[in-house]
């Protein structure tokens, strides 16, 4: 693959070990070494949106399987900024003046990298998961159909386990503000939960949504409230739900007597919080689709062939996924149907609560 027209770069920085450090990774990637002399176009990723870095290790190893795919002759650089947006700003510049032809983005904050990407000028940046107005495209799901489809099981969930089918109390958890997709999502959960006979009793708006936050304030709406007031918790960042069944562990309120616990998640740890009925409805948003997907857009972009079948999101062309509901019903047939996880991977370490619930 040729380098993108009008975007050649001169690559003795990247020899000189502007980028060596996260050039070690993309060696594997990619056949034969990079040399000052190679055509070959340079992929970066900068991952680390979540504080926990949860998924910077998963994702780097499918842009590597799709760049083998899709973009063979390109060289990849990978950079983690552990949740830290000051960080994640000097990566891109590092990478910008470094050589990238093409940046493949996972925002910690989107004003933030609104202002990383204007000051980066004409080099391309994908984004993923999480939007970013100034991008040139982003990959990622619907997050207004998320939320809704989040709410409305949790809800179906909730009264299944008793509890009123009007006016049950829901503790709702947002995603942080930096997250325009994760705001999004947790209106569209919000108006759902209204609409089907629940009241939010609480509403946690932190500026970046974490493990510890969601553990902190679900604690305190534990302590003031009781658990037996509480009806169902809806998480709708990933990073949360972690913390929710955490605080009431702490709290030492049993299993049985837990509200209903609803959260995001992409994983595997997140699918087995499901099987072992931690979890009563997971957002499953499956990470495979999303980074292939955008591995095809930036060789379209590197090959400056039309990027198409995209829809405008913020001024942005983007691709959305839509992530399902999963419960227990659904789990097998959604997540090992479709090949995104094995059966092996999904009951590595639960496998008594597997075998409890028939899967096998």
């Amino acid at each position: 693959m040729a380098p993108m027209p009008g975007r050649s770069r001169v690559r003795t920085a990247l020899v000189a070990g502007v980028l060596a450090p996260a050039l070690t990774l993309g060696a594997a990637a990619c056949s034969g070494g990079a040399d000052e002399d190679s055509p070959r176009p340079v992929v970066a990723f900068l991952g680390g949106a979540d504080p926990d870095s949860r998924h910077v290790q998963d994702d780097a190893e499918l842009l590597r399987a799709a760049l083998v795919a899709d973009c063979e002759d390109c060289e990849y650089v990978e950079l983690d900024a552990e949740g830290d947006a000051d960080v994640q700003a000097e990566q891109m510049a590092r990478v910008a003046s470094g050589g990238a032809d093409v940046v493949l983005l996972e925002a910690v904050d989107a004003d933030a990298a609104e202002e990383m990407i204007a000051e980066v000028g004409d080099l391309p940046v994908i984004t993923l998961d999480r939007s970013v107005p100034g991008a040139d495209y982003h990959v990622g799901y619907d997050p207004v159909a998320g939320g809704r489809s989040l709410a409305r099981a949790g809800m179906e969930a909730a009264v299944e386990a008793g509890a009123p089918a009007q006016g049950a109390g829901v503790l709702l958890l947002g995603a942080g503000s930096g997250d325009l997709a994760g705001t999004a999502r947790t209106q569209a959960a919000r108006e759902a939960i209204g609409n089907r006979g629940g009241e939010v009793l609480a509403a946690d708006e932190p500026e970046v949504a974490t493990t510890e936050d969601a553990r902190e304030w679900t604690a305190g709406q534990v302590a003031e409230r009781g658990a037996e007031a509480i009806d169902l918790v809806v998480a709708v960042d990933e990073s949360q739900a972690e913390g929710v069944l955490a605080a009431f562990e702490d709290a030492g309120v049993a299993p049985a007597d837990r509200p209903v616990v609803v959260g995001s998640g992409a994983d595997v740890a997140s699918l087995q919080r499901v099987v072992r009925g931690d979890l009563g409805v997971l957002l499953y948003r499956p990470r495979p689709p999303m980074t292939s997907r955008a591995v095809e857009t930036a060789a379209e972009v590197l090959e400056g062939a039309p990027v198409t079948d995209t829809e405008d999101v913020d001024g942005v062309p983007s691709f959305l996924g839509t992530a399902e509901a999963l419960t227990l019903r659904n789990l097998t047939s959604v997540a090992v149907g479709r090949d995104l996880v094995t059966t092996e991977e999904l009951c590595d370490g639960v496998a008594d609560a597997c075998a409890a619930n028939g899967i096998r």
